[in-house]
């Protein structure tokens, strides 16, 4: 069963989520290198774009993993204090290179009017407290590029996940009025949001819709979620993971069919690859999440490339633009993000 494999920290989380950090950076090498409306061939395949995939198999992992830290810890004071250390320090350090250092260097605009522009501190705020909505432009900077003027772009679903947390745990702290029935109850109305989530997206694809991307990553994170409350009833195997592995395969050859098969699948191959393969593989998590780090910064060291080296393909773009993430991705991890997760230990 899926809960057997997950006992205790040996996992291929840490790696499953630096994967997807990178394929968001992959992705977003084509509209970056040359301009909005780009697309990443993926997309024109299947309908579904690879850093979609990427952003689904971040909110799956986290509804799964954020429900183990809820029920573990039985508390909404040390679960927020948790997501709270998680989630600012590194990107209040970001945010703040953005506007002090990144923007002062390549803005196009005089540093006094930088300084004195009401975006400028428009999006220190927004951008380091995720309240009230994002800033993705800082005056003057990258507007000559050829996806102009937005700075950091992933920075979009950094709300989302937030609503999530809060979610999940006002439905928990509600709860609370009925402390004997409060499990039970929880695990129910989550498998009721999971399947409704679901539901919604289904009626979407069914009469044509476009699927939102609150609707979609709540789905996500609703059946992560799920996936964690049901992990004992849940079968996992090498034979089952490569028999969900061709299924999924096989659905890519007919578009209309791929998202029938993702939604439902997707949670259980992301759920059961973190399980194997084992030995080798796992001295990953070793080296710590860097894919948080990777995920932040990749996009205005994107920019940067696409305003330095003019006429950048997508393809020359990618390497550099990994290479210099996955840098800053260690950096933040063990110079800001792991030294604040310890004080959530102690």
């Amino acid at each position: 069963m899926l809960g057997d494999r997950l006992q205790g920290r040996d996992n291929n989380f840490n790696l499953i989520r630096l994967i997807a950090a990178m394929a968001v950076l992959i992705g977003h090498c084509y509209p970056l290198a040359l301009g909005v409306g780009a697309e990443e061939p993926l997309s024109h395949l299947l309908g579904q774009s690879l850093g979609g995939f990427a952003v689904d198999t971040f909110f799956i992992i986290s509804g799964f993993l954020v429900t183990q830290s809820l029920l573990y810890r039985q508390s909404v004071r040390a679960f927020l204090l948790s997501r709270l250390l998680r989630i600012y320090p590194g990107l209040i350090v970001m945010v703040v290179l953005t506007v002090f250092v990144l923007g002062p260097l390549v803005t196009t605009v005089s540093l006094r009017d930088y300084g004195g522009s009401p975006l400028t501190l428009s999006y220190l705020l927004k951008c380091s407290t995720l309240i009230g909505g994002l800033r993705f432009q800082l005056p003057g900077v990258f507007e000559g590029n050829p996806f102009a003027l937005k700075v950091n772009g992933s920075l979009w679903t950094m709300p989302y996940e937030v609503k999530m947390y809060l979610w999940l745990v006002g439905f928990w702290g509600v709860l609370g009025v009925h402390p004997r029935l409060r499990g039970r109850l929880f695990a129910f109305g989550i498998k009721v949001i999971a399947l409704y989530a679901v539901f919604m997206v289904s009626k979407a694809l069914i009469w044509g819709h476009e699927v939102t991307p609150f609707l979609r990553l709540t789905a996500a994170f609703s059946l992560g979620s799920a996936m964690y409350l049901l992990k004992d009833r849940i079968p996992v195997s090498g034979g089952l993971l490569v028999l969900a592995l061709a299924f999924f395969g096989l659905s890519m050859f007919r578009k209309s069919l791929f998202m029938w098969v993702y939604l439902p699948l997707m949670p259980y191959l992301v759920l059961s690859l973190a399980t194997v393969p084992g030995g080798f593989i796992r001295r990953f998590n070793r080296l710590g999440d860097y894919s948080y780090g990777v995920y932040i910064y990749a996009f205005p060291i994107q920019q940067i490339l696409a305003m330095a080296y003019p006429g950048i393909t997508p393809l020359e773009m990618m390497p550099l633009a990994a290479a210099l993430s996955l840098l800053f991705g260690i950096v933040s991890w063990h110079g800001v993000e792991s030294p604040c997760l310890r004080l959530k230990r102690s």
